[in-house]
């Protein structure tokens, strides 16, 4: 990459998934608190 400004958004909203475990369907609730970029 040359050197050159680069700006990256991200939204750091809410985000769910759904799963089961043993049998029962369950929802989890994921917030991110950091990203991490390596280029």
């Amino acid at each position: 990459m040359i050197s050159m400004a680069f700006i990256v958004y991200t939204n750091p909203a809410v985000r769910y998934q759904t799963t089961t475990i043993l049998g029962t369907p369950i929802e989890v609730e994921f917030t991110p608190v950091s990203y991490t970029w390596s280029w």
